[in-house]
């Protein structure tokens, strides 16, 4: 890029925003931001939840300008935080990842002429609103109203519309019909392995982990009771890392959990560092998906999936057809009912040294996120061309 050559050149700043996930977010950071960062075009900042200042890392800047609980009322008045960082900072590009900075993006969009918007659908945001119990039944048609008015207004202004999964362009095709699609895939910057861990044995305990995302339609709670009756069949340690958004929803898991010496929490009502969650994971015997039945995630590819094809450690899934074919591809696992009771036939399958063994499975490339990056950067390009 001859530009970049010239010592007059000035990296255009691109802003990645998101009001729940922390600054140092997988998809923000990890993903979007060392890339673009590798780049000479870009200087990187990154705006997200936190409470405390972090150093600039890698070329890009963190902002963590939002806290508060994630179901709070809170979440839909952060705005002026927002818009006061954008006059402060004037990005070139902004990448919005929560649809609650939609307005102030598209209003600094329309007054800043030569900027540019994307908005990064990382969720099918009113599918949530509607099928899950974070919100009491009677503001939900307000919420979905609202956040379906600001992503209306998305597909008017933003220069281009972004989607991490294939599944909201066939559900919300009005509005994501003619996104550009870049799926959550493993960043194997992040370390990877190809050949299965070989941590079992008759004489161990079985190593089981929950990780993310913890909640009533993840199947958490019902994971825990199928956990407690394996423990009458087999020795297990299960591991559970994450954050509990529904704080009350939280404390049943811990006490589900209480004075069972064989299970250990990490976070719970508390954010867990995504490195220690791949630390987790690559160390474990089993990765446990006990998703429950729920149409706001039964098309999605869960990004914990991808981390555990990266790392070859066997995974037990509730049943699903689109995680199926996927398992089934890199006989990556089993797929179970998590409501129930474990049998003996079970407990020999998962002593059975049996899981990524053909060599289909081997090819990690397509779960990369270093195989989509090319798109990912020809669409920054394409913003400032």
């Amino acid at each position: 890029m001859p530009a970049a050559l010239s010592p007059k050149f000035v990296p255009k700043k691109i802003a990645f925003a998101s009001v729940l996930k922390p600054v140092q977010d997988t998809r923000m950071w990890h993903k979007m931001g060392r890339s673009a960062s590798s780049s000479a075009q870009y200087e990187v900042l990154v705006v997200g939840s936190g409470s405390t200042p972090i150093e600039k890392a890698n070329g890009v800047s963190f902002y963590p300008i939002f806290g508060g609980s994630r179901l709070g009322i809170w979440r839909y008045i952060v705005s002026l935080k927002y818009a006061q960082f954008l006059w402060s900072n004037r990005p070139k590009i902004q990448v919005v990842c929560s649809p609650e900075l939609l307005l102030v993006a598209c209003i600094y969009r329309l007054f800043a002429r030569s900027s540019r918007l994307v908005y990064d659908v990382r969720e099918n945001y009113i599918s949530n609103i509607w099928f899950t119990d974070s919100y009491i039944i009677l503001i939900r048609p307000i919420l979905a109203a609202y956040i379906m008015i600001l992503e209306r207004l998305a597909t008017l202004v933003a220069d281009q519309i972004w989607v991490a999964e294939a599944c909201y362009q066939l559900e919300r095709p009005s509005y994501f019909g003619k996104s550009i699609l870049l799926p959550n895939l493993y960043d194997q910057r992040l370390g990877f392995r190809t050949v299965p861990p070989d941590n079992r044995g008759p004489d161990k305990p079985l190593q089981l982990l929950i990780s993310g995302t913890l909640g009533r339609h993840y199947g958490t709670l019902e994971a825990i009771t199928w956990a407690k009756k394996l423990a009458e069949l087999r020795a297990i340690k299960l591991t559970i890392t994450g954050y509990a958004a529904d704080l009350e929803y939280g404390k049943l898991v811990l006490e589900a959990c209480q004075s069972i010496d064989w299970i250990m929490t990490e976070g719970i009502t508390s954010m867990v560092p995504y490195s220690r969650i791949i630390e987790l994971t690559k160390g474990t015997d089993f990765l446990l998906l006990p998703y429950l039945p729920n149409q706001s995630t039964q098309n999605r590819i869960p990004t914990k999936l991808y981390e555990g094809l990266a790392w070859s450690v066997p995974m037990l899934v509730s049943h699903n057809d689109v995680w199926a074919t996927i398992i089934k591809n890199h006989d990556a696992g089993l797929m179970l009912d998590f409501t129930q009771t474990p049998t003996p036939d079970l407990v020999n399958k998962l002593e059975a040294d049996s899981f990524y063994r053909n060599e289909l499975g081997k090819n990690l490339d397509p779960i990369f996120w270093q195989s989509i990056e090319p798109r990912f950067l020809a669409s920054l390009d394409a913003l400032i061309t």
